[in-house]
């Protein structure tokens, strides 16, 4: 009877098949596990409106278009979708600001930049429009942009993250016009949740519009964003060393976060797939060994086991037999007690710049002779970068003191050589400033996020309060 070949071939691939599994031979393709990591691509948008203003009638500036420029090419690189504006009258940056704002409703990141000239008015900041036509402090709130344009624009997206440059803190084209025109540059705004504002020089003081093709400011930045792998706080701490080292710490740059996420400008590259990896077959278990077939033979009878030997008796050792004393107690031992365990001395708080890092705010109170008084505001930045610590201070609109702390190196307070170092006093932190001549400044931690400064002299007796903001 003859086998049909397709029953014949049905066959021979089963037998194949069981015994490939028995002797543990791997068909191609089979028996790898692959394993890759995460592809980090973007998956969120990322909008960007970038306006730089140069061709003001009675001021002009020759660097914001240049920067705005520069600005907008590395953005685009990086992944952004970006508006870019040259020289904009106040209707055009409103218009724009407009058309900005529907774009970051779909999610994502939004950036804003402008270069130009910028103001404050009673605590205000205002971007300065070409053609404004401002010729008294009053038509500043009706003839210039109102930075809370943006910031609202942002507000409604309620997109994840939200990023302000403002390369804006130039000196105030209109000062002679302005009755309060002695506080230059920009007024310090908190940052709503989810924005960091970043100023191109601190709150109330005025940046350098550069001698090259390009601001300080904007090129340091455009320079550090491409760095792969830095977080955004990461990229402005670098900024803002180069500006104060090229500056000789006359310009430090300033920020002010609610960020709750993290971003990268440049993401750190991706990591490549592992190697595919050979599963082995396991061979099969050898065959279990026969237990042993029982023996016919009988086995042999045990030995008898030997008589137990007679009792011991005193008739048997001719003794007279002993009597037994009773037995007599013991008294318990009292238990013994362990020595008592000294408790440890307290560990000395560390001196270290950890528990002061960040950025503080409070209000300084002067009383003076006569019981008159008065309040300033106070703001002190303390931040490492590299492994060096900066330590700024301002009082009102005055920059006192910027530099380094020790490890921080000098520094200046007015025209006097400066360090800062932390001590333990009285078990507490203070962070202590101090000048050649001898003279102190402390800082308490009195609290978790707060520190407490007084001065003490003849006719004055000053307190500040400072409560941590990031």
């Amino acid at each position: 009877m003859a086998i049909p070949k397709t029953l014949l071939i049905a066959v021979l691939a089963a037998l194949l098949l069981v015994y490939s599994a028995a002797f543990g031979l791997e068909s191609p393709g089979r028996g790898l596990v692959t394993v890759e990591t995460a592809n980090p691509e973007r998956t969120e948008g990322r909008t960007a409106l970038v306006i730089g203003n140069g061709a003001y009638e009675d001021a002009p500036l020759k660097n914001p278009v240049n920067d705005a420029r520069a600005m907008a090419g590395a953005l685009r690189k990086l992944g952004f979708d970006v508006i870019e504006r040259e020289n904009l009258a106040m209707a055009q940056m409103l218009e724009s600001i407009q058309q900005f704002g529907k774009k970051i409703r779909t999610g994502g990141v939004g950036l804003f930049y402008f270069a130009g000239h910028g103001v404050q008015v009673n605590g205000e900041n205002y971007l300065i429009p070409v053609k404004s036509g401002i010729e008294f402090e009053e038509h500043v709130r009706y003839r210039a942009v109102n930075i809370g344009e943006v910031l609202a624009e942002m507000e409604v997206a309620k997109n994840r993250l939200n990023l302000v440059i403002l390369d804006a803190c130039r000196n105030n084209p209109f000062k002679r016009s302005f009755r309060s025109a002695a506080a230059g540059g920009l007024a310090n705004i908190t940052a709503p949740s989810g924005t960091l504002i970043a100023y191109a020089t601190a709150p109330g003081s005025v940046a350098f519009d550069g001698e090259g093709k390009n601001g300080l400011y904007s090129q340091e930045l455009v320079e550090n964003m491409g760095v792969s792998g830095l977080k955004v706080e990461e990229v402005f701490k670098r900024v803002r060393k180069a500006v104060q080292e090229r500056t000789n710490n006359r310009q430090v740059p300033w920020e002010s976060s609610s960020l709750v996420g993290d971003f990268y400008f440049s993401p750190a590259p991706a990591q490549p797939p592992l190697p595919a990896m050979p599963v082995r077959a396991v061979p099969p278990a050898p065959p279990a060994t026969p237990a042993p077939k029982p023996s016919l033979t009988p086995a042999p009878s045990p030995a008898p086991a030997p008589s137990p030997a007679p009792p011991v008796t005193p008739a048997s050792t001719g003794r007279p037999p002993v009597s037994e004393a009773p037995a007599r107690p013991i008294a318990a031992l009292p238990a013994r007690q362990p020595p008592p365990v000294m408790p440890s001395p307290p560990a000395p708080a560390p001196a270290s710049f950890e528990p002061f890092l960040g950025q503080w705010e409070g209000e300084w109170r002067i009383e003076q002779a006569a019981n008159q008084w008065g309040t300033r505001p106070c703001k002190l930045l303390v931040h490492v970068l590299d492994g060096q610590a900066y330590v700024d201070l301002y009082v009102g609109n005055s920059q006192l003191s910027s530099g380094l702390g020790k490890g921080l190196g000098p520094g200046t307070v007015d025209q006097k050589k400066l360090k800062a170092e932390v001590r333990i006093i009285k078990g507490v932190s203070n962070l202590v400033f101090s000048t050649e001549a001898g003279k102190e400044m402390h800082w308490a931690m009195v609290g978790d996020g707060k520190l407490v400064s007084r001065v003490t002299r003849k006719a004055m007796d000053s307190t500040c309060t400072l409560h941590k903001v990031k």
